[in-house]
Parts: C-alpha cells; sequence; structure tokens
C-alpha cells in the first residue's frame, strides 16, 4: 500500500510540473519540494532501540512506536524528508544534476539558501539555517560540505497515535482522541488547538537534539519529569543521563547544552523511571489535565468539561 501510495503522489506531482511549465508558470523559477514528515514501517532500520541494543541505567523498557511519523524522536525514519531543489528557465540560478549533496541539511536551510541563492547578502529573516547555495551552484561536483559532521540539528514528536491491540495503529481511537485538542473558531471557520490543551501537548512532546554521530533525547516521564537517554549511533549502545554529562563525555555535553537552550524553558528535571513509576504517572497525566481543565473554566464559566478529556489525554501521552 505504501509503495503504491508513493507512486500515486509521484504521478500526481508530475503531472502537476507539466501543468506549471505549459502555464509558463516556471519560466525563471527554483522550485523546492519538501515532505512534511519522514515514515516508519516498523522495519529493523526504523529505530535505535533494535534487538541486543544496551542502554545503561534504564530502570523500565522505553516505550516507542516504530510506526508513523511524529511518533518518537528514536525513530529516525520518522523525521528524515525529502529536500528537493530544482531551477527552470533559460539561465538557471544552478544547474540540475539529479545529484544527492553531502550536506547535513533540516528545513531551517531553506530560508538562507533561498536568499543566497537570489543573492541577498543579508538575512532580513534571521532564520538559524544555514545556506547550501554553493552545493546547489557546484552541479554535484567535488566540493568541502558547507557543514561538519558535527552539526547539530533538532527534532520533536507532534500528538501521538495510539497503538492498537494487535499490532498496527488504532485508527478510531487515536481520532477520538486526538480530536480533543482541537475546536473550530465559529468567526473565521478555522480548526486551531485549544488553549487549555496547548500545556499537555508541550508536556508529552519528546525531543532530541543529534549530529550524524549521537543523538540526546528527552523523553516524558509523566508531565514533570523528562528521562534523557545518550545514544551513541555508530555502536549501537546508550545509556540513561542523571544529569549533564561530564568531561568523559564531551558529544554528550554540547547535546545537553543545545538541547536546553533550543528548547529552552520546556525540559523537566531528569529521572530514572521504573515500571512500578508508569501508574503513578498515568495519575499525573490525570492529574494535570483535570487542573488545566478547571483552570478553563474558571476563565469561560461557558465552558463544558468532556468526562472523555481525562481518558484521551492518558491514552495519547502514553
Amino acid at each position: 500500500m505504501y509503495r503504491i501510495g508513493l507512486k500515486t503522489a509521484d504521478s500526481m506531482f508530475g503531472k502537476l510540473v507539466t501543468m506549471l511549465e505549459r502555464k509558463g508558470a516556471l519560466d525563471d523559477a527554483l522550485v523546492i519540494v519538501l515532505s512534511d514528515h519522514g515514515e516508519a514501517l516498523g522495519l529493523v532500520n526504523d529505530t535505535f532501540i533494535k534487538d541486543g541494543a544496551i542502554i545503561e541505567g534504564l530502570g523500565a523498557p522505553l516505550k516507542t512506536m516504530d510506526a508513523g511519523h511524529g511518533q518518537s524522536v528514536l525513530s529516525p525514519s520518522q523525521y528524515r524528508v525529502l529536500l528537493g531543489f530544482r531551477t527552470f528557465g533559460q539561465e538557471p540560478v544552478f544547474v540540475t544534476s539529479g545529484s544527492d549533496l553531502p550536506s547535513l541539511a533540516t528545513v531551517e536551510d531553506i530560508a538562507p539558501t533561498i536568499l543566497n541563492l537570489l543573492g541577498m547578502d543579508k538575512d532580513p529573516l534571521n532564520t538559524s539555517g544555514v545556506s547550501f547555495a554553493e552545493l546547489l551552484r557546484s552541479a554535484g561536483a567535488p566540493v568541502a560540505a558547507n557543514v561538519e559532521p558535527q552539526r547539530i540539528r533538532f527534532t520533536e514528536t507532534d500528538l501521538a497515535v495510539l497503538p492498537a491491540p494487535e499490532g498496527g495503529v488504532d485508527e478510531v481511537g487515536t481520532a477520538r482522541a486526538n480530536s480533543k485538542f482541537f475546536t473550530i473558531d465559529p468567526q473565521a471557520a478555522r480548526l486551531h488547538i485549544r488553549r487549555d490543551f496547548t500545556p499537555l501537548a508541550l508536556a508529552y512532546k519528546e525531543r532530541a537534539a543529534f549530529t550524524a554521530r549521537d543523538l540526546l533525547a528527552a523523553l516524558p516521564a509523566g508531565p514533570y519529569l523528562h528521562q534523557y537517554v545518550y545514544f551513541d549511533m555508530e555502536s549501537g549502545t546508550g545509556r540513561l543521563l542523571s544529569g549533564r554529562p561530564g568531561p568523559e563525555l564531551r558529544d554528550g555535553q554540547r547535546l545537553w547544552d543545545e538541547l536546553h537552550m533550543h528548547f529552552d524553558g520546556e525540559l523537566r528535571p531528569p529521572t530514572r523511571v521504573t515500571m512500578e513509576d508508569w501508574p503513578v504517572f498515568d495519575e499525573q497525566w490525570r492529574s494535570f489535565l483535570a487542573d488545566r481543565k478547571a483552570r478553563a473554566k474558571v476563565a469561560d464559566p461557558g465552558y463544558k468539561l468532556d468526562p472523555t478529556d481525562t481518558q484521551a489525554a492518558a491514552g495519547v501521552a502514553q
């Protein structure tokens, strides 16, 4: 089914480009194509945690989803995206050669790359990315990559899907749980996240900082704590961190500092989770949401509490 979906999307995109060319909309144009997420299909390489993986210091198994997208920062297939550039017209900005560029890029690099290709020296957007316009202009010729292998990039999860007891995804349960996070503005007719659910959405996000070789993940342990897990992707091993690592783990120190700087104000104190803690955390999630709902009701007396909201919150958080 996934392969069929890819062929269908490819065919539709080809028709779109052909139509734009026929209308002259691509004359002197730069086209950038990116996917909004990757995809994990439960394959061997869809997670860092493989059979036989050693993670020192854990007190309980890590709950990870190796299927879908936006579910786990420990599943690299879910946040590796397609990013392609092509120029059209009689005088192209760069020659399209169909080459993979040797650069560690993120979607944050798109804006500075475009500005550079347009000949704009200053960056009015104040972007945090880096330009790889030089690599595009080189048309795949040997050129030093514009970023070193130890460049730190970041990722985080979104609203989660619920696993089905027999495997796969519980589509009905996921739709029911996640729909609680949204409401419709009757004036603008737009769907947006409910204010009282925003703290919950932020609380159960997983976050990570990573290089080409290592990764530091902050995994929620209830709404008030995080488990910090450091992975050496080359060796396939990891360790639980009880705090900022010492000088014996220089790469870990750097990731720790950058993670806390990038997600400033969002990260919680470190902890070590055992299986005995799981029911405690479940109750904390329910209490956390109930407190937010109570505050929302005080702010808006007309607000009605949906009794399934706390159930949905606990299920999605898991």
